[in-house]
This record gives C-alpha cells, structure tokens and sequence, in this order.
C-alpha cells in the first residue's frame, strides 16, 4: 500500500491528536496500531493551524452553499464555479503552509497540489 502525501499529513494530524497512528508494512497486508507520541511544540502548532484552518474553510464553504440555495440558477453558472475553485485554492495554500513555511520548497508545492486535486481512483 502507498502513502501519499495526503495520508502521510492525515497520520501525522492523528498522532498529534492523540489518536492510535497506524503503521503499514510494505506487503500492504499487515497493520499494526502505534501508541501516539506526545506532540512537539512545532507539532501542535501545526495542528493548531490545520485545525484552525479546516474550522474556517468549513464556514465559509457553508456560507457559500447557503448563497447559492438562495440563487439556484446561479448554482452551475461559471462565475459561481470560478469562486469555489478560488475558495478551495486559498484553502489548500493556507492549509499547505501550516505544514510547510517555505512556499518555495518541493514539500509546500507537492501538498498544496495534492490538495486541490480531486479525488480519484489509482490509474493503475
């Protein structure tokens, strides 16, 4: 089993939740729970900001929702579709940046691409 990015940030934000890591061996069949550790500083931080983030992004995609029940002709008009793309943009760039300061790095570029991609299933 792959980890990717997405995974390996979801795991991460587990741990420093306190909530049971789980370890995957590369034969992808065996999965065994990890006791968490006790979070660094820079750890919680970024769990601070994740969780800050995912709280503001949840408010602001419900208050756009709410608009658009409001004006549903508007719903699939382009306009409406280039402001959630926007929205999604903003979110993942302030997301990436809980996790990676640098917006230069592969690390920042790699997350915030990972974010914004649909999902979808492996092309293998």
């Amino acid at each position: 089993m792959k980890i990717g990015i997405k995974e390996a940030s979801v795991l991460a934000l587990a741990a420093a939740l306190g909530i049971a890591a789980f370890e995957y061996w590369p034969s992808g069949q065996t999965v065994t729970a990890k006791a968490p550790t006790t979070p660094t500083a820079a750890q919680a931080a970024q769990v601070e900001c994740a969780r800050k983030e995912f709280s503001e992004f949840s408010q602001a995609s419900i208050a756009r929702l709410n608009e658009k029940v409001k004006t549903p002709a508007r719903m699939l008009s382009v306009e409406s579709i280039l402001v959630e793309r926007r929205l999604d943009e903003q979110h993942c760039l302030r997301l990436a940046s809980c996790f990676y300061p640098d917006p230069q790095s592969l690390e920042y570029g790699a997350y915030f691409s990972t974010c914004l991609a649909p999902e979808r299933p492996d092309d293998n």
